[in-house]
């Protein structure tokens, strides 16, 4: 049996290289986040339960927040910049640029421990980039390896 909770959170990032979207920007990304039970329940888990983990990662880890590739000297520095100011919160930074692709996996990721923990599996995380755009990552890349 699998559930699925969705959230929403606002970010800024820019693509370097990629045309228009080399230009800071920011998106409403709406992620559905899938979690999954093995054995015989009547309930996978309480979904406020579901919610509390997915706000705790998404709320303080990319909410309101500029996402940033760590090889984006000149945004990472604007974004340190920044956080000295009241009220301004430090950047996500990524290993890679700041696809969707890398924030689905990358949320999986922060999602997947604590799900764990909680005794249930991480199944996908889609994010949404804009209302068409969309990628999903399941991890099976990391338990195929």
């Amino acid at each position: 049996m699998k559930i699925t909770k969705r959230v929403e959170w606002d970010s800024a990032h820019r693509l370097l290289g990629h045309g228009k979207c080399g230009t800071l920007h920011g998106h409403r990304y709406i992620g559905l986040v899938t979690v999954l039970q093995d054995r015989a329940a009547d309930m996978v888990m309480d979904f406020a339960e579901v919610d509390r983990i997915v706000s705790e990662v998404v709320k303080k880890g990319f909410d309101h927040t500029t996402l940033v590739w760590l090889k984006d000297h000149e945004l990472l520095s604007f974004c340190e910049r920044q956080t000295k100011l009241k009220d301004c919160k430090n950047p996500y930074t990524f290993e890679g640029q700041t696809t969707v692709e890398n924030i689905a996996r990358e949320l999986y990721g922060r999602l997947a421990r604590a799900f764990e923990r909680a005794g249930v599996v991480l199944d996908t995380v889609s994010v949404f980039e804009t209302p068409t755009s969309t990628a999903t990552y399941s991890g099976e890349e990391e338990t195929d390896a």
